[in-house]
């Protein structure tokens, strides 16, 4: 995982907080004479947001050249965003403040300071785009999109409402005040959606863009507000709309220097690059899944409520508020679709992988319990074979039998033609004694050139039996050996007469095995022969 440095934003957001409520606090309280009141506003307006600037143009030391070495444009374009947001903020300030005080309650505009806010929308939106984001498949795009288009909608409704629709049907405001009027929420809005596309496909970049993301949401709130007071050419000091503006500038500010550490540590592009195209997603989090359905009840009580409203122009509102939420519908069962779509595509990865995995699963267990020689079970398998016969013969009171075979004089024929012939040798042997034994019987390579074979449902008589006829299978056979003849010795214990745990059982058919060598191999010898 990608290294995300750490973000260190406390003391600006504990001085936003209180720059705030200072502000807030003025406007509310108005200790002074309006014009007074006026002027401290726009002062403070245009205060605030400095303060905030020089995040976006100083980083640590250490950081500094790698930032040049990276030539990312992003910060630096949304600080040049946010200094023309000061600029046009100073300008309306002066304007609107004039205004005032020579009792002109007509709001000036269009103005100079509408072009830089336009300018400072333009770079703040093209900054965001220009920010790294993770590769995602096209099902996660598409829910993305979707998401946004629902906001996107539901916001569009609710400013039809309140402010478009008043701002497009009123005549005898000047053409261009409208278009700024809804120019202001309009672009902003765009730019949360952008920010909201970064949430969601970075997640070293979400301290940043938490903060720009509610930075912007409270600049576009107070446009909003601005704008219903331009079209009905309203203005008093003291406004709602200044204290949210001037604190979403700040908190776009502290973003700024957040995203700026992000940027220069490297970490974003580390985190986009280490992001290989995946199931989307990971899941997102509920509450941003959820997100875009909690706009729906909203919408529908404005739709409900438009209904009320009497006169062609609130008729026509509500026009265009039903055909706001058939959109809204629309785009809501699309993103049931999509989910409906992405869920099964999800649940048929799901079973593509386990069965992958249940397939790799028993690759590990015959890797983990076969002899990769002879492919036979190997010292664990057979010790785990071994422990389940002895419970069920004493479960059930039956009988069982183990043979211990050991091929003779294995070690002259690995000394005189090699370990490749006596690899070859141990591989001969396992067909010729699995061949030998009955089907339910279970043959395993116990180490070196010994071998046991587990009989089930055999006392030692019949034990005996098969021994002898696997004794003489391997000395008929023809071994691959270069005209060298082999034999294998075998020793036999029965259960419960010879020995009645696993332990007792192998000791005593590895001791019956070393009578028959002793007393001149190629035999079967049992443990209960004197011999053994």
């Amino acid at each position: 995982m990608s290294c995300v440095p750490p973000v260190r934003v406390g003391r600006h957001l504990v001085f936003v907080l209180g720059f705030t409520l200072a502000y807030l606090a003025w406007d509310l309280v108005k200790p002074a004479p309006l014009s007074v009141v006026a002027e401290v506003s726009a002062l403070a307006a245009v205060l605030g947001p400095s303060l905030m600037l020089p995040l976006f143009f100083t980083c640590p030391a250490d950081r500094r050249r790698h930032l040049q070495r990276r030539r990312s444009w992003s910060v630096p374009l949304l600080g040049l965003g946010q200094l023309m947001f000061i600029v046009g903020t100073l300008i309306t300030g002066l304007l609107l403040t004039v205004a005032f005080v020579q009792q002109h309650h007509a709001a000036p505009s269009p103005s100079v300071g509408d072009a830089a806010f336009a300018v400072a929308n333009a770079l703040g939106l093209n900054a965001i785009m220009l920010l790294p984001t993770r590769h995602q498949s096209l099902a996660g795009r598409a829910r993305i999109v979707l998401d946004g288009a629902i906001l996107a909608a539901a916001a569009v409704i609710i400013s039809w409402y309140y402010l478009l629709g008043p701002a497009l049907l009123q005549t005898h405001v000047n053409p261009l005040t409208r278009v700024i009027a809804v120019a202001y929420p309009v672009g902003l809005v765009a730019e949360v959606f952008a920010l909201m596309r970064l949430t969601a496909t970075s997640v070293a970049l979400r301290p940043a863009v938490t903060l720009l993301g509610g930075g912007f949401g409270l600049i576009a709130l107070g446009s909003g507000l601005y704008g219903y007071e331009l079209l009905h050419r309203l203005y008093h000091p003291g406004e709602l709309y200044g204290v949210l503006i001037t604190t979403g500038a700040m908190l776009v500010g502290v973003g700024g220097g957040a995203l700026r550490t992000i940027v220069a540590s490297g970490a974003a592009d580390l985190d986009v690059d280490e992001m290989s195209p995946s199931p989307d997603a990971i899941a997102p989090p509920l509450w941003r899944a959820l997100l875009p359905y909690a706009v729906l009840p909203v919408v529908g009580v404005l739709v409900f409520s438009s209904h009320d409203a009497h006169g062609s122009q609130a008729r026509t509102i509500t026009a265009g508020v039903d055909l706001g939420g058939l959109l809204l519908i629309g785009l809501v069962v699309a993103r049931q679709i999509l989910a409906l779509a992405e869920n099964h595509h999800l649940y048929r990865s799901v079973h593509a992988q386990n069965h992958a995995l249940a397939a790799a699963n028993g690759c590990l267990e015959a890797l983990a319990t076969s002899d990769p020689l002879t492919g036979l079970p190997n010292h664990r398998a057979l010790v785990n074979a071994l422990d389940r016969e002895v419970e069920r013969a004493r479960r059930f009171v039956r009988p069982c039998a183990l043979l211990f075979l050991d091929l003779d004089h294995f070690k002259a024929l690995n000394d005189s033609c090699g370990h490749a012939a006596g690899d070859a040798a141990l591989r001969e042997l396992a067909t010729v004694a699995r061949r030998a034994l009955r089907g339910v019987d279970l043959l395993g390579r116990w180490g070196g050139e010994e071998f046991v074979a587990l009989l089930p449902e055999v006392d030692g008589a019949g034990a005996l039996a098969i021994a002898e006829r696997v004794r003489a299978e391997v000395a008929a056979h023809s071994f691959d050996t270069g005209g060298v003849q082999l034999t294998c010795s075998v020793g036999m214990a029965a259960y419960p007469v010879d020995a009645e745990t696993r332990e007792g059982l192998i000791a005593a058919a590895d001791r019956a095995m070393y009578a028959a060598k002793w007393l001149g191999r190629n035999q079967v010898r049992s443990a209960a022969d004197a011999a053994a």
